[in-house]
């Protein structure tokens, strides 16, 4: 069983590789990469009584910022980190490279290849 040090060195190794092969691939294709960026801002209300001097106002949860593209038809990348606002702290979310193997039927993808949708998208957040 690999420790989370070690998974998470492996993810940013991964992810300066995705971009510095996004750089390198872009320049010897003398075309830009696509790029597309999506985000999530996660807040909520907070409503006490000013009977017991509460605090009302807004709370940020976490924040969430996404990265990818593709580069030609080299290969698809993207990468997905989380801000948690509360502990400070940032967390990788998803980093993927995906190589075509054989045009469009046959891919290899390398990384955390989380799905865009799942369980814990239900589950509660501490």
């Amino acid at each position: 069983m690999l420790s989370h040090e070690t998974c998470r060195s492996g993810l940013q190794a991964l992810g300066v590789a995705i971009l510095l092969g996004t750089l390198a691939s872009g320049a010897a294709a003398q075309e830009l990469p696509e790029l597309e960026l999506d985000g999530l801002l996660r807040t909520g209300l907070r409503l006490e009584s000013s009977r017991y001097d509460g605090v009302s106002g807004f709370d940020i949860y976490d924040a969430r910022l996404g990265v990818s593209g593709k580069v030609g038809i080299v290969f698809d990348y993207a990468l997905r980190a989380e801000y948690q606002f509360e502990a400070d702290a940032v967390r990788l979310l998803d980093v993927r490279l995906s190589v075509p193997l054989n045009s469009e039927a046959l891919r290899l993808d390398v990384g955390l290849v989380k799905s865009g949708f799942g369980r814990e998208a239900l589950k509660a957040k501490d």
